[in-house]
């Protein structure tokens, strides 16, 4: 990422639905660290970025 670029975050429903998966199974891809994200007040934003290296792969 250049410097003075933000990075851009997602939820897991917009994860999801951009790679055709479940909420679920977006959390799976975080736990193995296949998918870049943090947990903000309670929740799990995805880098918007990582999404994007995913949704061309074969599952």
């Amino acid at each position: 990422m250049a410097m003075g670029q933000e990075q851009e975050w997602v939820t897991t429903a917009t994860a999801a639905r951009l790679l055709g998966l479940t909420r679920v199974q977006v959390r799976y891809l975080i736990r193995k660290g296949v998918l870049q994200a943090r947990k903000v007040d309670g929740r799990w934003l995805v880098s918007r970025s990582s999404v994007l290296s995913q949704s061309g792969r074969k599952r």
